[in-house]
């Protein structure tokens, strides 16, 4: 009987077959035999999943298996979810491109504010600070943005009102449609939801 004397390794064999290439992965031994040297399979591991066999392979290797908890340090998590299904669904209205169809550094703020005027409404600074404490200022690349700057999204956001409003109103409406609207009170620091009627104290 010969004697177990190599190494052991996972072999990729691929084949073709009509317009597909299937590949098996084969646990194999090296060792030798009256000075020549042999190879045998021991095992057919195509059935396992990928991660699996990168394990197999890793461990024949020599490199050490940990449990993924010893292996990352959680330095910091920050909700994502509430604010990308906001985000999926103002791409899917197509407002971005309304506001402005070249991307830019003002556009990613309005966007951003809209966000954070659904999810979480507030006055602009404190908006501001609240953008920190999820992973939208990081998606949108606002991780730098002052108050000077969201004072001037305002700013660039009026500029094209119209345009913006006269969109909407041809995608939305029709003749002698009933239209609901409100406010926002505009005071220093405030930014109050306010009905038609009433004004801010």
């Amino acid at each position: 009987m010969a004697k177990h004397q190599g190494g052991l390794y996972v072999a990729a064999i691929r084949h073709r077959y009509k317009d597909r290439v299937y590949v098996t992965h084969l646990l194999r031994r090296v060792y030798r035999e009256e000075g020549r040297v042999k190879q045998e399979t021991l095992a057919n591991l195509s059935h396992l999943p990928a991660a699996a066999i990168e394990a197999v392979r890793a461990c024949l290797r020599g490199e050490p298996l940990v449990p993924i908890g010893q292996a990352l340090e959680i330095v910091q998590t920050r909700p994502h979810g509430h604010v990308a299904a906001v985000r999926a669904m103002v791409h899917r209205l197509g407002l971005p491109e309304m506001l402005d169809p070249r991307p830019s550094f003002q556009r990613n703020l309005v966007e951003a504010l809209l966000v954070s005027r659904i999810v979480h409404p507030q006055p602009k600074l404190s908006t501001l600070g609240w953008w920190e404490t999820t992973t939208l200022a990081e998606d949108l690349g606002l991780e730098q943005a002052t108050k000077d700057d969201v004072y001037f999204a305002h700013d660039w956001l009026l500029a094209r009102k119209d345009r913006v409003e006269a969109r909407l109103a041809r995608r939305h409406l029709s003749e002698r449609s009933l239209v609901l609207y409100g406010a926002l009170c505009q005071g220093p620091g405030c930014g109050k939801p306010l009905a038609w009627s009433e004004t801010c104290a």
